[in-house]
């Protein structure tokens, strides 16, 4: 696979661990999409996009969990306007409708 090749031509790179990633996720292979969003968040910690994409393939089991991921990609990243908005999608997901708003209402703020 040219994802592969990529990996082992660049393998300090964490973007192609995620696309990777998101490959094996539409796929269905949830435990390998985990292991793959690790590798590239451990390549690239301050890639927020990486946080979530782990943290939305986390179980709901480990819901704690993925919302820490959540909230850190937020912190840490450079894009915060994206993350903002998945982070926020997520937090609807899982029901909790006043955080999310709270959260979308604290990026308006600072935005303006």
């Amino acid at each position: 696979m040219i994802l592969e090749k990529c990996i082992s031509l660049d393998p300090f790179e964490g973007t192609y661990f995620s696309i990777l990633g998101d490959v094996n996720t539409y796929q269905g292979e949830s435990d390998r999409a985990f292991y793959l969003y690790v590798s590239a968040v451990r390549k690239s910690p301050y890639r927020g996009d990486f946080l979530q994409k782990l943290g939305l393939v986390l179980a709901d089991d480990k819901a704690e969990v993925a919302q820490h991921l959540m909230e850190l990609s937020f912190q840490r990243s450079f894009r915060r306007d994206e993350n903002l908005l998945v982070f926020s999608e997520w937090l609807l997901w899982r029901g909790d409708k006043k955080r999310a708003i709270s959260i979308l209402q604290q990026g308006f703020k600072d935005n303006s």
